[in-house]
This record gives C-alpha cells, structure tokens and sequence, in this order.
C-alpha cells in the first residue's frame, strides 16, 4: 500500500517504511537495501521513487524522487501518467539527453497499470526493469544505474533479453572497459563500475576512494592538515605564552619569598646572637663552657628552621615546574632552569661579629629525572586532525547533489 502523505528526502517515520515497502512491490527496492535505513528517506529511496515516477508517467520535473500529489494521484489511479504520441511514458529512454538513453536496444515499454481504485497498479515487470536487484543483473536489460545496456543481460537462466538481442561478450565487456582509461585508473584505486556509475548520476561522489582506499587524495589530506594546524596556531601559541608565563610567575614568587626569608632570618640570628653575647658578658661568663653551649643550640635551631623551610618551597617549585614539564615536555622546562636553583645560610655564633654567611646555590629541581612529551604538544595535534577531518568533511558534502551544510 502506497502512502497517502507528501514525503521527501530526509524524513523518517512509518510513512516512509510504507512507501519503501510499496517500492520493493514494485520491483524498485530490496529487503536488503531497506535494511540500510528502514523508514529513512535516504538517496536509494529517492533514487527508486524517481525510477517509478519515469517508469509510470509522473511529471517530476517540479521535484524528481519526491512524493507528492502528482505520485500520489498516479499510484492511487486518479491521475493518468502523460503520455507520448510516440510510445508512452518510457519515451525518455530514446531521449539522447537523459542517462539511460540507449539507441542500440531501447526497452519495450511496460503495460501502464489500469486504474481501478483502490487496487494498486500493476508492478513493473522485473525483466523489463528491475531496479530493485543489482545494477548490473541478468534479468536488467539496462543497468539501474546508468542506463547503459548491461552485457550480462541473458546470461542467468531463463532470463532472455525482451528484445530477442544478444547480450555484449566477457571480451566486449573488458575492451570497453579497457578503452575508457578514466574508469579503469577509478576501477584499480578499489571502486567499482557500480559506484561510478551512481556517483555520475546522482553528483554524490563521497563514495568513490583514491588508490589508498580514502575518499580524498593524499595531497586533500596534507592540506586540510596543514590549514588546520595553521588556524590553530594562533590559539595555542598564545596559551602556551600564558601558561609560560604563569609558571614562571609562580616559580619566581616562590624562590623571591624564601629569600626574604634567608635574610629574615640571617638578621634575627644577628640579633639572637649578640643578645646572647650581652648576656654572658654581664654575667662574667663569657667565656664559659655554658656559654659555647648556647651557642651549638643557636645555631641548631637556625639551621633546622632552614632545612624546613627549603625543603617546603622545594616541594611547591618542583610540582610547579613539573605541572609545566607534564604540558610542554622536557625541552621547554629546561629554559627555566634559572628558577630551580636556590641559596641558604650558614651560621656560626662563635664569632665576634655578624655570625651569618651565604651557602652558595643548589639545585632542587632536574628536569631530566622525568620524559614527559607535553601533553599540549599531542592535544594540539589531535585538534588539528579534528579540525581537518572537518574541513574534509565540508569538502565532501560540497560534493553531494543535496547540497548538505557544513558542519564544521
């Protein structure tokens, strides 16, 4: 039963699962290719709907492979198909200008379906055009794709050209092949005659494949590539910029406060000591074994306080330069060596004056102790293949006769 709704390319639903179902009652689909997309009007509905259409008469020219009033009238019976004075609704085969003229064995026209509401109309024969099976089947006098004569029609049993004529060679076949060079390289890069054939009818050429088995050529791909990593190059050079800056902010803010601390510390142990030394000297014991004791403690104490304090600020700068050495890898965190290195004080109170040196600098951070990559350096690269696989994307529904939107 056909649908009684106007349906076009691109709707789902039960009323485009009836007219596929009312298509392969014609002889116009198969159960595989509705498996494909049951209910979806995709290209090989619309392909079928516009076989019925020219098969039964229907004026399509305001939209070939859609189903409206005019097909609805026709499959219902209240609407005759035009006809010629010249043969009827399958005149468009000796039509010179359409794809499936062919002047060597036009096909015999079917019997139009009498209208007789509401039975359906008479299916179209499968021997006369059996657009549901392969293209290029025994039983098809004309490929269903492209029109052309198929040179395997008669081969199968009991299939006899309605026409009397002979079908083509093997030999026929492969020299005309052979003779047309553009459809040979097509038919060696892994398409076939079959997909060539739809993609000259249809303008939809996003299945044909190059010699790679990719449906664009290896220069498309290193220039999508190439326009992809270029567009964004802006974006990550600038984050990078940024993220530099801040690690490098962060890595000098902590070295700067435990300098500030170096010195505090030096001072209040200036300042301990000579309270310390004031203190004996009044009591007369300047000299004293108790005195020399004080002295060790103050000097512990102080370099306790350090050894605590270096290693806290070790800690921040390394998860800092090591966060930075996990995004851009080892070569970037070796240009801020110049922040891992940091000084310390030495105490002695057994001097007369001052009592507080310099230890010189230490490293407390090596880059090379980890083999990082960066993980920006991979998340770059994965977004320009993204953004190419959508510039590709766009190009290949450039190619398509539905003329999609890009979507990247």
């Amino acid at each position: 039963m056909y649908p009684n709704v106007n349906l076009q390319p691109g709707q789902r639903g039960p009323e485009v699962e009836k007219l596929q179902n009312f298509l392969m009652s014609q002889g116009l689909l198969t159960k595989e290719q509705i498996k494909t997309g049951p209910g979806i009007y995709g290209p090989q509905t619309k392909q079928a709907v516009t076989y019925w259409q020219e098969i039964n008469g229907v004026d399509n020219t305001s939209g070939p492979g859609y189903w409206g009033p005019q097909s609805i009238g026709v499959a219902s019976g209240d609407v005759s198909g035009p006809t010629s004075a010249t043969g009827g609704p399958f005149d468009y085969l000796r039509d010179k200008n359409h794809p499936f003229y062919s002047p060597s064995k036009p096909i015999t026209p079917a019997t139009p379906a009498t209208p007789a509401p509401p039975a359906p109309p008479t299916p179209v024969q499968p021997t006369q055009y059996a657009g549901g099976l392969p293209p290029d089947d025994p039983s098809n006098q004309y490929n269903t794709q492209t029109g052309q004569m198929n040179p395997l029609f008669g081969s199968g049993s009991g299939n006899i050209p309605v026409d009397g004529g002979q079908p083509y060679s093997d030999e026929e076949y492969e020299e005309a092949l052979n003779n047309n060079p553009i459809i040979a390289e097509s038919v060696a890069k892994g398409n076939t005659a079959a997909d060539l054939a739809y993609a000259a009818e249809t303008g939809d050429y996003s299945g044909l494949v190059n010699q790679f088995g990719q449906p664009f050529s290896l220069e498309d791909q290193q220039k999508a590539l190439a326009d992809a990593t270029e567009d964004n190059r802006l974006y990550y050079e600038a984050l990078q910029s940024k993220e530099t800056a801040d690690a490098e902010g962060a890595l000098a803010q902590q070295k700067a406060d435990y300098q500030d601390y170096l010195l505090t510390s030096g001072q209040q142990f200036e300042a301990d000591k000579a309270q310390s030394d004031q203190t004996a000297k009044d009591r007369g014991v300047l000299f004293s074994g108790g005195r020399v004791q004080k002295e060790r403690n103050l000097e512990r104490a102080y370099r306790q306080d350090e050894a605590s304090t270096l290693a806290s600020t070790a800690r921040g700068i390394g998860d800092t330069a090591r966060d930075f050495q996990y995004k851009y890898g080892n070569e970037e965190a070796n240009k801020l060596r110049s922040n891992y290195n940091l000084g310390g004080n030495t105490f002695n109170a057994s001097t007369a004056r001052g009592g507080v040196g310099s230890s010189g600098l230490s490293s407390i951070y090596n880059p090379s102790q980890y083999n990082y990559q960066g993980t920006r350096k991979v998340e770059r690269k994965t977004a320009a293949n993204k953004r190419a696989a959508g510039y590709l994307w766009n190009k290949g529904n450039k190619l398509l006769a539905s003329g999609y939107s890009n979507k990247y």
